[in-house]
């Protein structure tokens, strides 16, 4: 699944210039970008790194790489609008403390305009606040500095595997359809969008459908191997998900101290 804004969708978001400060970290970008990026081939995944540490993206390119991925590197913000804008990507990984801004600005932006992609976030923001604020912003998974590229490896991996194999599904449950390849849910006659998290959640509940699931499993298949939420980040996910099924919502059940349930 890739995602690729039009330069519209972007032009709103305006940056003026960082200074001069940037101007080495912008030349190594494109010599980056021209060897690694432009070298992309058929079957390679596209992975866009946003993150001002040049050593960083540098050390990602090369751990991906054997992994059939071809990085792009963006340092800035505005360098990832740029970027968006001209490009096609089918994953973001993406650093929270940016010289131009914090990084779940992008990801809002991104869910605003219904753009549909994985996002890894990365950052040293590790208090479990900050990656709950994360996780809520959209981010598919959320990965506290300092880390083993091993495992960031791992966990994109899993990422780019997940929207490939459930690519083409559609499940559904009473008037409400749930189609992965479009991140879209259509309640009765009407089209809806959700935030990646939500749409995760209710299809893993609609496909254990009419049996209780509960919390510690949604944690566990929905979430995998990311900072794990705790039950009432849950809780707040699934009444956020009541709201956008409308008259629909009787088909969520709440099962008391066990868990939750989608009833056709």
């Amino acid at each position: 699944m890739c995602c690729h804004c039009t330069t519209r969708e972007l032009r709103a978001t305006h940056y003026t210039s960082l200074g001069n400060s940037l101007a080495a970290r912008k030349l190594l970008t494109l010599f980056h970008n021209f060897f690694n990026f432009g070298l992309y081939s058929a079957g390679m995944q596209r992975v866009l790194v946003i993150d001002d540490n040049f050593q960083f993206s540098r050390a990602i390119h090369s751990s991906l790489g054997t992994k059939r991925c071809r990085t792009q590197s963006a340092f800035t913000l505005a360098q990832a609008y740029d970027f968006l804008s001209r490009h096609k990507y089918d994953l973001l990984i993406i650093d929270r403390i940016l010289p131009d801004g914090d990084g779940l600005e992008l990801i809002h932006f991104l869910h605003h305009t219904q753009v549909e992609l994985p996002i890894l976030v990365v950052s040293e923001k590790s208090h479990v606040d900050e990656r709950v604020r994360g996780l809520l912003a959209g981010a598919d998974d959320y990965l506290s500095k300092p880390f083993s590229l091993q495992e960031l490896t791992l966990r994109v991996e899993k990422l780019l595997t997940k929207v490939k194999n459930n690519q083409h599904e559609v499940l559904g449950f009473g008037q409400v359809l749930l189609f992965v390849e479009s991140g879209m849910v259509r309640v009765a006659k009407r089209k809806i969008r959700i935030r990646r998290r939500e749409f995760e959640i209710l299809w893993y509940l609609t496909k254990h459908k009419n049996t209780v699931v509960t919390r510690e499993m949604m944690v566990e298949n929905v979430w995998h191997d990311s900072e794990l939420p705790t039950f009432t980040t849950v809780d707040v996910y699934i009444r956020r998900i009541r709201i956008l099924l409308g008259k629909q919502r009787g088909h969520l059940k709440t099962i008391r101290s066990y868990g939750y349930m989608v009833k056709d």
